[in-house]
This record gives C-alpha cells, structure tokens and sequence, in this order.
C-alpha cells in the first residue's frame, strides 16, 4: 500500500521534531535525530506524490484505415488537446499504441487522430463518447485499453451480419449489414385423397428443399377425413 501524506502525519513529525529539541540529548545528538526525521519527512512526502500517478497503455486499430503520412497521435484532456505533440508506435497488425503516466482515479476524455493536425481526428460515435471524445477513468493501478478500429466503438473488423430484427438469423451486435439475411415462413400443404383409387399406405410431399426424397416429409390425417397435410418451415 503506498504511503500518504496528511496534516495528522506533518502534526506527528513535528511532535517528535519538537521532542527532540526539547530532550536532554547532547546537542550534537539532537542535531543528527531532527536531520534524520526531516529526511524521513521528506521521502514520505516523495512516495506520496510518485504513488499519484498510473500507467494507461493506449491502442487504436488502423488495419481498416489508410494511414497517414505523419502515423497517428493521440490528443486529451491530459496533454491540452495537442494534435501533435503525442505520437503513437506502430506495434504491427495495423495496432498503433502509446504509455503514458496519468493521475490515478481521474477521469480523462481523448481521441486518435490519423495523423498529426486537426481535421483528421476520428468522430467518435454517440455510443462510446463523452463530448464527442473517448473517455476514461483511471484507477489506482495500471491500464491497458483494448485496441478499438478507429472511428468505431468496436474492435476490427467492424462487427457485420444480418441487421433485419425480422430475419431467422438476425444479430443483435451487427453494426453493419452484410446482405445475409434469411427468412423462413410456415407453409401448409395438403392433399385430399379421397378419390384416390390406388391402395396407399403414407402421403409424402417432396420438393426442392428435401431434394425431392420421396419419403422424407409425410403428410398426416388426424381427423380421417382423407385430407393429409403437413406444415413446413
């Protein structure tokens, strides 16, 4: 756990600086005690403002992105939205990522930018956005934030499958519709064969959805009435 400072702590070391000037120790003696607690004092006080900062490892994807000549920055709240001043390693498979030392337990707003120069920053969609930005808050510990495809609250590729809440194979996480949708309708075929003069022992229906097998869907009589039927999907 790292140290903290507090009035209660300063108060404490100023009781026993106050002890030791007062004790009957040699002079020398009190001399050496008061520079060794303002020493401790001192590196108290240093772990407490080192122990104010966390890593927080930023990724963005640009495999889906023709990128600039200049690479891809990153600008925020914590650098004064500089478009240029905080450039971002291309680390491979299209991922461009930086560390940097944030305060912890604070809550920042950022976005990428393809490039170096206001223009080419990313529009930030409304469902991950705080202002138009990405945002996030930082904890006591370090971060690593999942790589997301640039412009996009979603990683690479851009999430794409059939987007009609209608369709049999519809996907509620699609963002994108890639043309696949399928449909199905219950369809009742029936037959009656009760002027059939032939012996018969089943009716079955076969189709180009059953290649035409010649016993694969049987038709039923519940009610005896020579009227067979059977419902397909």
């Amino acid at each position: 756990m790292a140290l903290k400072c507090n009035s209660d702590t300063y108060i404490l070391y100023i009781f026993i600086l106050k002890w030791v000037s007062h004790s009957c120790l040699p002079l020398t003696e009190r001399l050496i005690m008061k520079t060794l607690y303002l020493l401790a004092l001192a590196a108290l006080f240093s772990l407490s403002l080192s122990a104010q900062t966390v890593d927080v490892t930023f990724q963005v994807d640009m495999s889906q992105t023709t990128v600039d000549l200049n690479g891809v920055h990153l600008a925020g709240s914590f650098q004064n939205w500089d478009p240029a001043a905080t450039p971002l390693t291309d680390t491979g498979n299209g991922i461009w990522s930086i560390t940097l030392q944030l305060d912890e337990l604070a809550f920042f707003e950022y976005k990428f930018i393809n490039g170096n120069a206001w223009g080419n920053d990313e529009q930030v969609p409304f469902e991950c956005a705080s202002n138009g930005n990405r945002f996030l808050n930082t904890a006591s510990s370090a971060l690593v934030l999942d790589p997301v495809c640039f412009g996009t609250c979603f990683t690479c590729p851009i999430p794409s499958a059939c987007t009609d809440i209608n369709a049999d194979n519809y996907d509620a996480n699609a963002v994108e519709d890639d043309g696949s949708c399928t449909y199905s309708y219950d369809i009742t075929f029936e037959v009656d064969m009760s002027q059939y003069p032939g012996v018969f022992t089943n009716v079955a229906i076969g189709g180009s959805w059953n290649g035409f097998c010649g016993n694969c869907d049987v038709l039923a009589d519940p009610e005896f009435d020579n009227i067979y039927s059977i419902t397909l999907t």
